[in-house]
């Protein structure tokens, strides 16, 4: 379930950041 909302938009600036 958290997989599918770390691929959101909002989520996918974030990823990178980490």
């Amino acid at each position: 379930p958290m997989h599918e909302i770390t691929f959101s938009t909002d989520d996918k600036p974030k990823l990178l950041s980490q």
